[in-house]
């Protein structure tokens, strides 16, 4: 049996989602979180800089039920991401936008990485 998703009301989601990106937020480094609410999916998508690291984190499903949070290191040179994008490109086989969304660099820069190989 598969569960129904929860849809929050007006009042619930300023009760509930709300302050849960209120307190992601305050977590990252100044001026660096950002957060995009899809209420149609009921999605939090945060993201932001904290000591040295991007950090996304996808809260799912009702909010709360699945929740997954990536961590990658912030490279001094776009040259440094290289690894790690052929990392994510050939093992887990994301996609280019998928990539640069997760390591916060352009679509651009992900594709010229890959076509250096």
């Amino acid at each position: 049996m598969e569960k129904k998703m929860k849809i929050f009301k007006k009042e619930e989601r300023d009760e509930v989602v709300l302050p849960l990106i209120t307190n992601y937020l305050n977590q990252f480094e100044e001026g660096t979180g950002s957060f995009n609410y899809d209420e149609k999916k009921q999605t939090i998508t945060m993201s932001g800089k904290q000591n040295g690291y991007f950090i996304t984190l996808t809260a799912e499903k009702g909010i709360g039920e699945t929740t997954t949070q990536t961590k990658y290191p912030i490279f001094s040179r776009k040259s440094d991401y290289k690894d790690e994008v052929l990392r994510l490109y050939n093992e887990l086989n994301l996609t280019q936008r998928e990539i640069a969304a997760r390591l916060n660099i352009s679509q651009s820069l992900v594709s010229k990485l890959i076509r250096e190989v």
